[in-house]
């Protein structure tokens, strides 16, 4: 099978002469190169046309290409896994086309880096507690349900728990703008991710002016001291900025 096409692994400023040390997503060693256009270039690999599997193996090799490429060059737009384009004028073709887009992007992130932190209450009886004290009625309904036959409580039991999942709902709102009035001074954006289960508070990612990181970890180790017992923060050092790049090039197939 011909290896016409290009993986494409990320945009980057400027070009990088030669082949990069990884090996590219594929069997056997595959050589990743740049294709420049003016002052960006494509780190891209040769690529059969057809579909690229979502394998441990390849899911690696795509993350090892851009640990490398970050290593030289800290601003980076990457693309979604398995993008391929026809051949190398299509990447070509894709560099002009888009040129300005991505020109301003990577002004807006030059110079930052995303850091994550995510919030965990510790201890969730003693949340669901907080909930009864701050809400008298679900807690008198509660002891109300706690009275009768369990057999003839199942309606009664379906809406206390509705009761508690909106009340707990509206709790993590109000604890995650809490904290992120405490750490948002540094960060010129920020991104909400999704939570999982009653625990996860919060999960957001902050762009940072790279000058700003350290203030920001201190602020985070302030919050982890105030917070102790209660809330354990897990913090994400520095990353290329994935959360605040908004590109949708296509690339022809």
């Amino acid at each position: 099978m011909t290896k016409e096409g290009r993986y494409l692994y990320c945009l980057i400023e400027g070009t990088h002469e030669g082949s990069f040390q990884s090996c590219g997503v594929g069997n056997g060693k595959v050589d990743v190169r740049t294709v420049p256009f003016r002052d960006i270039s494509a780190v891209v690999s040769e690529s059969a046309l057809d579909l690229v599997r979502a394998t441990p193996e390849n899911c690696m090799q795509h993350e090892k290409v851009l640990e490398e490429v970050v290593r030289n060059h800290p601003v980076i737009l990457p693309f979604e896994f398995g993008t391929v384009a026809p051949d190398q004028k299509g990447v070509e073709a894709m560099l002009r086309k888009n040129y300005p887009q991505i020109r301003s992007t990577l002004r807006k992130i030059s110079g930052r880096v995303e850091v994550n932190v995510k919030a965990v209450w510790r201890e969730m009886k003693d949340v669901f507690q907080e909930i009864l004290d701050e809400h008298k009625m679900i807690a008198h309904y509660k002891a109300e349900i706690a009275k009768k036959p369990f057999d003839g409580t199942y309606p009664d039991r379906i809406k206390i728990g509705q009761m508690i999942s909106e009340a707990l709902r509206e709790k993590k709102e109000k604890e995650t703008e809490k904290l992120i009035r405490s750490l948002r001074r540094h960060a010129k954006d920020l991104m909400r991710g999704p939570t999982f289960g009653d625990e996860m508070i919060m999960n957001v990612s902050f762009l940072l002016p790279r000058e700003k990181k350290e203030p920001f970890e201190k602020d985070v180790h302030t919050l982890g001291d105030q917070y102790e017992g209660k809330i354990d923060f897990k913090y994400e050092d520095e990353r290329p900025p994935y959360s605040f790049v908004n590109l949708n090039l296509r690339v022809k197939t």
